[in-house]
């Protein structure tokens, strides 16, 4: 049997890497219009094998320097996950209580949606990690009102208040009594 047989896996990543950077055909992929070359060592398979070893189960070739080229110091087996984390400098990164992660990798490990953290990034140029894991929304705090607080969906619902007329009355600066006091006047 064959190496290249033996291993199929290792054997068609080796292919596909060298096609990416040499083949006429892949001319105007970013692969050649950057640069990007495969080591001389690895123009054999063996040497790529030697150096690589075998592939683990859903893992693929990854470049460490996404603008280096592929060679032993520069290339690992990565996950799909590990991958994304790594596409270039599109990728938001912070560090948050000693540890450095891509913005994905924080919105799943402190269970927040990633959208949430995103939109806070883009609507806050300069936030630091801290602000932006702890944000506190302040349309969740409660509003003192008669002696006790309640949430604004609270209010809404006891003075029969459409949110969108309190938040709409709320940014035009009245206070509370008037937001909740004055009669709603809907439209026919």
């Amino acid at each position: 049997m064959r190496v290249k047989d033996l291993y199929r896996k290792e054997y068609s990543i080796w292919k596909a890497m060298r096609a990416r950077c040499n083949s006429k055909c892949n001319a105007n992929s970013s692969y050649q219009k950057k640069g990007i070359k495969v080591c001389s060592r690895w123009d054999s398979f063996y040497n790529f094998l030697n150096d690589m070893g075998r592939c683990p189960e859903n893992y693929s070739i990854d470049r460490i320097d996404n603008n280096g080229d592929y060679s032993p110091e520069n290339c690992r087996w990565a996950t799909q996950t590990e991958q994304c984390q790594n596409r270039g400098t599109f990728n938001l990164v912070f560090t948050y209580q000693g540890k450095t992660q891509c913005l994905k990798q924080w919105a799943r490990d402190l269970n927040i949606g990633y959208t949430t953290l995103y939109l806070r990034v883009k609507r806050n140029p300069g936030i630091t990690a801290e602000e932006l894991f702890t944000y506190q929304d302040p349309r969740t705090e409660k509003l003192l009102w008669q002696g006790s607080y309640y949430s604004r969906d609270e209010l809404c619902s006891m003075y029969n208040i459409p949110k969108e007329n309190f938040y709409d009355r709320w940014h035009k600066g009245w206070n509370l009594e008037r937001i909740l006091l004055t009669e709603v006047k809907h439209k026919i």
